[in-house]
């Protein structure tokens, strides 16, 4: 089980730091939109670009990794719902703050 929360974490680990600073990024545009706070917008947008770049990057661009995660006992549906697990738990987070 620990092996496969790190492949899912080298899984994820391509596209974390642009989904986080893309985030960021939209969370003070809402900022200057909504006037709630930064962390609280951009937990939100991180519920969505997380899962947006994991479709750019593994469904068009490389498709075949999913093969290589496949080999190593972790289906695609598992794949995804640690993405979006990862989302809501940060979302949730940040909007406590």
């Amino acid at each position: 089980m620990v092996s496969k929360l790190r492949y899912i974490f080298v899984f994820q680990r391509k596209f974390l730091l642009p989904a986080i600073i893309i985030s960021l990024f939209l969370g003070v545009v809402g900022h200057s939109i909504n006037g709630k706070p930064i962390v609280t917008n951009a937990g939100f947008a991180y519920l969505f670009v997380l899962p947006l770049f994991q479709y750019l990057v593994y469904e068009l661009r490389y498709p075949n990794e999913y093969y290589f995660y496949h080999n190593l006992g972790i289906s695609k549906v598992m794949l995804w719902a640690a993405c979006l697990a990862q989302g809501f738990i940060v979302n949730v987070a940040t909007s406590f703050l």
